[in-house]
């Protein structure tokens, strides 16, 4: 992993942006971060992108990484979610283009594709 600024879990555990040094730790302060880049494959979209792709879930983009990464998490710990654990995951968000429908159906639909 290269230096620089990054939003994202680490071993499933959300943390606020940070900046990493280009100093290496300790191997045992190593941890595993995955990004919204490191959701997709190297050519196709993960099922939650490809859904946003699908229902408009995106605009500006300035958004999307944080919201996708949210919902992600919600994907994993909460197969059976409704859309108002969708709308409580979405939260602590702020988009100011799309007014968070077309995300809503977006997130629906890929809890949908994943239960079937």
């Amino acid at each position: 992993m290269r230096p620089g600024t990054i939003d994202c879990p680490p071993e499933g555990l959300w943390v606020m942006p940070v900046l990493r040094s280009g100093m290496q730790h300790p191997d045992s302060w190593v941890l595993n971060f995955v990004t919204v880049e490191g959701r997709a494959g190297e050519i196709e979209l993960n099922a939650l992108q490809e859904a946003f792709h699908e229902h408009c879930g995106l605009q500006c983009g300035f958004c999307t990484p944080g919201i996708l990464m949210s919902l992600t998490e919600l994907l994993r710990d909460q197969p059976d979610a409704d859309e108002e654990d969708v709308r409580l995951a979405l939260s602590g968000h702020l988009c100011r283009c799309t007014g968070y429908q077309n995300i809503v159906v977006a997130a629906m639909a890929a809890l949908k594709a994943r239960r079937s």
